[in-house]
């Protein structure tokens, strides 16, 4: 009970505080009060009256004022901001927080092919029962992402050059031009499938998409020897 009090205490000084500070801010306009933004005298008064533990008006004004510094704090302390939501704030955060958990998640994450479901199994062998959800958490935090595999080649300084040009000559054309070479041209996407096996998407560390992509990029070029290998490998069995 004693805990509850404590809780329903905090959310009403929240409560009046964003009180305060509309009416600091927009003013009144209700059954008895009636007055314009910034009239810290009338929000004391207001206070006094409808609030029987502020009936004292040193109490009242301490408050009010105390309010309306918060908000005018807010951007240099944002803890100050008295419209901050509070849920959360005093949640503990034992395992997200806990250094070894920290440090085992982040050496398992590195490792090949791994997942979620086996850094929770390795963390449960060591004695650490931590959920799924708390092992996101910790993968976000370490700037872990599971990243598909990048099959794009990086662009060479000469190819983007080229592109430049390509694009600067079309826009220098007019739209029947335009539209009569458009018209010549077919348009086409590529989608890749895993067919065998799971997907080759992993976990991959870095700060940017970029940074992440780099780490899970397959070469074309070495996608087609291997396809011209098992072609030629394929040939050779239906030849004997």
């Amino acid at each position: 009970m004693r805990k509850l009090q404590v809780q329903q205490r905090k959310y009403l000084v929240l409560s009046l505080r964003h009180k305060v500070v509309n009416m600091w801010l927009h003013g009144a306009n209700c059954n008895d009060w009636n007055f314009a933004a910034g009239n810290a005298r009338k929000i004391i008064e207001f206070m006094q009256a409808n609030f029987p533990q502020y009936e004292v008006f040193t109490a009242a004004k301490s408050f009010v004022y105390r309010a309306i510094g918060r908000l005018r704090e807010a951007d240099a302390m944002p803890h100050q901001d008295p419209f901050r939501d509070l849920r959360g704030e005093n949640k503990p955060q034992v395992k997200r927080k806990n250094p070894q958990i920290v440090e085992m998640t982040d050496e398992l994450l590195s490792e090949p092919k791994a997942t979620a479901p086996k850094v929770q199994r390795a963390l449960r062998r060591h004695g650490f029962r931590v959920s799924l959800s708390t092992i996101y958490r910790i993968a976000t935090d370490l700037t872990f992402k599971w990243t598909k595999p990048w099959h794009t080649d990086i662009l060479t300084p000469a190819q983007k050059l080229k592109r430049k040009l390509f694009c600067g000559r079309l826009l220098r054309l007019t739209d029947e031009a335009l539209l009569l070479m458009l018209s010549r041209w077919m348009f086409t996407d590529e989608k890749w499938w895993d067919i065998v096996g799971p997907a080759a998407s992993k976990y991959c560390k870095g700060k940017t998409n970029m940074e992440r992509k780099l780490q899970n990029q397959v070469s074309n070029v070495l996608l087609f020897f291997y396809f011209c290998l098992l072609a030629i490998s394929h040939c050779h069995v239906m030849h004997a």
